[in-house]
């Protein structure tokens, strides 16, 4: 087993002596090739662990971070890298996330924009259209929407729109007939000869 770039797995008992080591001889005690942090290796290797307690210890001048796991036999499993690797691996692992971040967060940007720009122009649209039958013209076309909810406003205005076109219809149709005779009252009468006289004189 080699962990990472330099790492090793070895056994030992709980003295702390090689049972086996791909480096090391058999027989030879970890105190004498090893300086740990605080207790020696033996009082190390004496303690419970579950597997996840790193010891700190150097070797050969090499700074190494140790996980170990206690059997059944009595004997210790070990596995070793070197504290370098570690941190390069962290290093790595930090900056993957970092990166992976930014990319997932660009794309929710990207999608948050288009799906604005998707639900905001038909909005602006049917603002348009309302003010120009505010403004009196009811034969404006109101922009279709590709979003339902919208798209489902959309008609219904236009649904709305419609019918206000017809009451103008009737009103006007109304004001300008007699609605006994259905012939043009004489205000009606006056003003369209009005119009056709200008017409005339005009060219």
């Amino acid at each position: 087993i080699r962990p990472l770039n330099n790492g090793c797995a070895f056994l030992c008992d709980d003295s702390g002596t090689v049972m086996f080591h791909p480096e090391l001889a058999y027989g030879k005690r970890m105190d004498d090739v090893a300086q740990t942090k605080g207790a020696s290796f033996q009082q190390t290797l004496e303690r419970d662990s579950n597997g996840k307690e790193l010891v700190e210890y150097t070797r050969d001048g090499v700074e190494k971070e140790m996980a170990f796991q206690k059997l059944l036999n009595g004997m210790t499993l070990a596995t070793v890298a070197n504290t370098a690797d570690i941190q390069a691996s962290r290093n790595t692992l930090v900056l993957n996330i970092a990166m992976a971040s930014i990319i997932i967060l660009l794309i929710a940007a990207v999608v948050a924009w288009m799906l604005g720009r998707r639900i905001s122009r038909p909005l602006n649209d049917l603002t348009m259209a309302a003010q120009q039958v505010a403004a009196g013209n009811l034969d404006v076309k109101l922009p279709q929407a590709r979003v339902a909810e919208i798209s489902a406003f959309v008609d219904a205005y236009e649904t709305t729109v419609d019918h206000m076109r017809l009451q103008m219809d009737m009103i006007e149709q109304l004001a300008q007939h007699d609605e006994l005779t259905k012939l043009w009252n004489t205000a009606a009468y006056d003003e369209h000869t009005a119009s056709l006289q200008e017409a005339v004189e005009g060219g």
